[in-house]
C-alpha cells in the first residue's frame, strides 16, 4: 500500500535493487585544465541522480570543471556542507506522486482534491525550505511529467480533477513559488 504505509512501500530501497545501475565512468581526464569550477547539488531519486556523469561531461566539453554532488530531496544540510553554485531539486516521487496518486482509481473527486491540496503545500513547503538553504544561489526546480495513461480510465477527464489535472496543478504551484524569486527557475518537464 505505497504511499499509505511507508513500511511497506517497495521505494525504501528494495526499487533501486531492482534496477541494473549505470556503471561508474571515469570522466576526470575529460576536465578541462584550468576551466572555471562550477559546483552542482542534484536533490532528488533515481533520474536525477543519474544525469551526474553527463553534466560533467557536457561541462567539460563546454570548458568547464564541474562538481556534482548528489542526495536525496529532504538532505538539504548537504547545501551547508557542499556550498554549490546550483542546487537541483527534484519533487520527488515519494514526497509528491505517492501520496497523491496511491489508489487512485478508488478514489472520490473530494479525496482527490483532499490529497491535491496536501500535495501542493508539500510542493510549496519544499521550495521555501531550498529556498531558504540556497540563500541566493541558483535553484532549479524540476518539475513532473504527466504519465501518458491514467489510472481512471474514462473518469479522468468525467470525474474532475483527474490524475493529468493534478499534476498540472503541483507543476503550477511549484512554479508560482519559483516566481517568487529571482535566483529559482522551475524546469517544465512536460514543455521538455
Amino acid at each position: 500500500r505505497y504511499g499509505t504505509d511507508p513500511a511497506h512501500a517497495m521505494a525504501l530501497g528494495a526499487m533501486e535493487d531492482a534496477f541494473e545501475p549505470v556503471l561508474p565512468q571515469r570522466i576526470e581526464s575529460t576536465r578541462p585544465a584550468g576551466g572555471k569550477k562550477v559546483e552542482f547539488l542534484l536533490l532528488g531519486w533515481c533520474f536525477t541522480q543519474s544525469v551526474r556523469p553527463l553534466l560533467q561531461q557536457e561541462a567539460a566539453a563546454a570548458g568547464l570543471d564541474a562538481v556534482v554532488n548528489v542526495g536525496f530531496h529532504d538532505d538539504l544540510g548537504l547545501v551547508a556542507q557542499f556550498k554549490p553554485d546550483v542546487t537541483v531539486l527534484q519533487l520527488s516521487h515519494r514526497m509528491v506522486l505517492a501520496p497523491l496518486l496511491d489508489h487512485l482509481a478508488a478514489t472520490t473527486a473530494q479525496q482527490r482534491l483532499e490529497r491535491l491540496a496536501l500535495a501542493v503545500a508539500t510542493v510549496e513547503r519544499s521550495i521555501q525550505a531550498a529556498r531558504d538553504a540556497v540563500d541566493g544561489k541558483l535553484l532549479l526546480v524540476q518539475g513532473i511529467a504527466v504519465p501518458q495513461a491514467s489510472p481512471l480510465g474514462l473518469l479522468e477527464y468525467r470525474d474532475a480533477p483527474g490524475m493529468a489535472a493534478m499534476i498540472q496543478a503541483v507543476n503550477a504551484a511549484a512554479a508560482a513559488a519559483c516566481a517568487a524569486a529571482p535566483n529559482l527557475l522551475f524546469v517544465d518537464e512536460d514543455a521538455l
